[in-house]
């Protein structure tokens, strides 16, 4: 059994996604990218073990709505949540 397919016609569509992965195909702005052309409405908070400034720009850039180096500090990941879906 597989993961649903997103749909944006679907009844049971996502508006947040947690995901945590090391994926040999994509990097994380490429990953931002394919979760913003499967659901561009969904805000994405990217957490990264590298903590790169440039690579936190660019996934800014590129319209992340949050950057989070680990280690974080899990009431800053709270309050970035909680902006995100109120905004």
């Amino acid at each position: 059994m597989g993961w649903p397919r997103y749909s944006p016609s679907s009844p049971h569509r996502r508006t947040s996604c947690f995901s945590m992965w090391i994926c040999p195909r994509l990097r994380g702005v490429e990953t931002l990218a394919a979760i913003q052309g499967l659901a561009p409405d969904t805000k994405v908070i990217m957490i990264s073990g590298k903590a790169e400034e440039r690579e936190a720009r660019q996934a800014l850039a590129a319209g992340a709505f949050d950057y989070i180096g680990k280690p974080f500090d899990l009431a800053y990941l709270d309050q970035a949540v909680r902006i995100a879906i109120l905004s």
